[in-house]
C-alpha cells in the first residue's frame, strides 16, 4: 500500500508555498471556494508522482503553465512509503529550462 506523509510545494499554479502533512489514519477532505487552489494540490501530487502535467482540455499543458504567474520556478516535494520503503520525490521547473527530478529511497527503521 502507498502512504502519502508529506507534501511540499512551492509556486505551483495557484500556489504560492503549501507544506502539508497527511494524517495516517482517518479521511482527508479538501475543501474551499472556487479557484482556491483545490485542483492544483492534487495535480501537484500527480506531477511528483509522474512528473506530467494533467490533460486539459484538447491539448496537453507545457511544464511552464504549472509555474505561478511572475515566478521563475516551481518545486513540488513529496514523501511516501511502500510498506518499509519510504521515498522523496523532488521535481523542479525552471522557465524555459524544463525540469529536473531527485528521488531518495530509503528503508525505514534503518539508518540514513
Amino acid at each position: 500500500m502507498i502512504i502519502l506523509k508529506h507534501l511540499t510545494v512551492e509556486r505551483f499554479r495557484l500556489l504560492r508555498e503549501v507544506n502539508l502533512h497527511f494524517p495516517q489514519r482517518g479521511s482527508i477532505l479538501i475543501q474551499g471556494p472556487n479557484e482556491s487552489g483545490k485542483s492544483a494540490l492534487l495535480e501537484s501530487i500527480y506531477f511528483a508522482l509522474y512528473g506530467e502535467a494533467l490533460v486539459a482540455g484538447r491539448g496537453k499543458r507545457s511544464f511552464d503553465d504549472l509555474i505561478s504567474y511572475g515566478a521563475t520556478n516551481t518545486s513540488v516535494t513529496l514523501i511516501l512509503s511502500i510498506g518499509t520503503t519510504e521515498m522523496t520525490v523532488t521535481r523542479t521547473i525552471e522557465r524555459g529550462r524544463g525540469q529536473h527530478v531527485t528521488l531518495s529511497i530509503r528503508r525505514l527503521g534503518m539508518p540514513p
